[in-house]
């Protein structure tokens, strides 16, 4: 447990538990556990920041489908988790691009995270179509004035990025 950490923590997550263990320890951790959807479903259900971090670094990819992906963003209420989540998961789940493109188009911010988060990685992997990216980057911008600050900080950085790359395109 790190308690500074922890106690930081505490005063802006929604975790009932948080030792605030850092994330490369977590994935110290996670390399000595085999891929597992059984653990990795047991550990989603507790709500402890570590045990939800685990859990999106030993769920195996190809088990992860569109819906359950769906259900465990409702369980995600920091813009931590969704990054993490993002980066570890669901940019590797069937369909991710139009899940991802989904969940940016929804109401709730962190819904938006989760998309935009996962659709930046997709773009990273050149896993986006022509007409996907157009959408990202429509939505991004549309995004980028967002209330809530993750969201905008996110879509900022994909909007500039795709814009550098049509600009470097077109020269």
């Amino acid at each position: 447990m790190n308690g500074v950490a922890s106690a930081a923590m505490r005063q802006t997550a929604d975790y009932r538990v948080n030792f605030g263990v850092e994330l490369p320890r977590l994935k110290s951790l996670a390399a000595n556990y085999p891929h597992n959807h059984e653990l990795a479903q047991a550990l989603w259900k507790e709500p402890v920041r570590e045990c939800r971090i685990m859990a999106t670094m030993i769920e195996p990819h190809d088990e992860m489908r569109g819906d359950m992906a769906d259900i465990w963003t409702e369980d995600i209420h920091t813009a931590e988790l969704a990054q993490v989540a993002s980066i570890n998961l669901f940019q590797y789940i069937e369909g991710a691009p139009g899940k991802a493109l989904q969940w940016i188009a929804d109401d709730d911010s962190i819904r938006q995270l989760c998309g935009l988060c996962t659709a930046y990685h997709l773009q990273r992997r050149a896993c986006l179509d022509g007409r996907q990216l157009q959408e990202l980057a429509d939505q991004a911008q549309s995004l980028s004035q967002s209330a809530d600050l993750a969201v905008r900080r996110v879509a900022n950085n994909i909007f500039s990025t795709l814009t550098q790359e049509v600009s470097a395109n077109n020269q």
